[in-house]
């Protein structure tokens, strides 16, 4: 039987042979990952490792300009076995509304849209602090917290984590007076979007806005 090839080897091996900027569209396409959430799953965190180079720029397949990922001349393709095949598998087939795939989408859509990033959380090693921290072209703060939805007892974890996010905001809110507050949330949960809707006084309060993340990666900003 033959070594067993990670998507992350396979994403590595595609940008080493093309030597050309992809964006995630079009390296899930040539390198066959049934989603283009895995392409950029997999990309932010060999971004991260410093094995490749993630940044604003035109594709070299589609020509749209968009975040795409680089090749680092120098860098193996063959990615170390450190990873345990269990763990490596919970990576790329985790569902769309993870957390981790939330605050994604929305890192890049911030990107895309002239905030600069400070600070995201590893969601997955469940790291303290502010799951994102960007700054606008104004110079002003943004610090969002992320909330994916349970996949067992959904309904009353889903309420759980609702008011912990709330919770989170009121303190960011007690640190610090002049930032702009944001919650993101998978869209479409009918336990989400009917607590969205009863606490307009709070939002008028604090206030903060909604960034909804649907299944295609789109934002839906309120």
């Amino acid at each position: 039987m033959g070594d067993y090839v990670t998507n992350e080897q396979k994403a590595l091996n595609m940008l080493n042979q093309v030597r050309d900027p992809l964006c995630d569209d079009c390296l899930a396409e040539k390198a066959l990952f049934s989603q283009r959430q895995t392409a950029n799953s997999i990309c932010r965190d060999l971004d991260k490792r410093g094995q490749i180079k993630r940044t604003k720029g035109s594709c070299s397949a589609c020509g749209k300009f968009k975040i795409v990922n680089e090749y680092l001349k120098g860098i193996s393709p063959e990615v170390t076995k450190t990873f345990h095949k269990k763990e490596k598998m919970e990576q790329v087939y985790r569902p769309w509304y993870w957390e981790g795939n939330v605050q994604s989408v929305l890192v890049d859509w911030l990107v895309a849209h002239g905030f600069a990033i400070r600070s995201v959380a590893d969601t997955a090693a469940r790291s303290q602090g502010k799951d994102i921290v960007a700054i606008d072209s104004d110079g002003k703060e943004l610090w969002v917290t992320v909330k994916g939805y349970p996949e067992k007892s959904s309904h009353t974890q889903a309420r759980h984590w609702f008011s912990d996010a709330l919770m989170s905001l009121i303190l960011y809110r007690d640190e610090n007076s002049t930032v702009s507050l944001a919650l993101a949330l998978p869209d479409s949960f009918v336990t989400y979007l009917n607590l969205a809707t009863r606490i307009d006084w709070f939002r008028r309060a604090l206030p903060l806005e909604i960034y909804w993340i649907s299944e295609d990666m789109q934002v839906r900003v309120e």
